[in-house]
């Protein structure tokens, strides 16, 4: 799925412009972006995320031998809470 289907799907269900459900939509992921970089947790009632910072490692080129270096990165894990009864 991409940007341009969630645009479209809630553009539809809710009768509302593209342009404007694009700007909102842009300003959330970019909202959960700096969540990430600040290492903060996300809540919702829907769903919840958390922030993993994945090690630096080295990885051997087995064609050349030639070792790369991939530097540390902050992940965002998104878990889906189960409804509630």
């Amino acid at each position: 799925m991409s940007l341009k289907d969630v645009v479209s799907a809630i553009s539809i269900e809710h009768g509302i412009p593209a342009s404007k459900v694009r700007l909102v939509t842009n300003s959330f992921l970019m909202y959960l972006a700096k969540t990430i970089n600040n290492k903060e947790i996300f809540n919702s009632p829907i769903m919840r995320m958390k922030v993993v910072e994945k090690p630096q490692k080295e990885i051997k080129d087995s064609a050349t031998g030639e070792v790369k270096v991939v530097p540390s990165r902050l992940v965002g894990l998104l878990t889906v809470k189960p409804p509630k009864e």
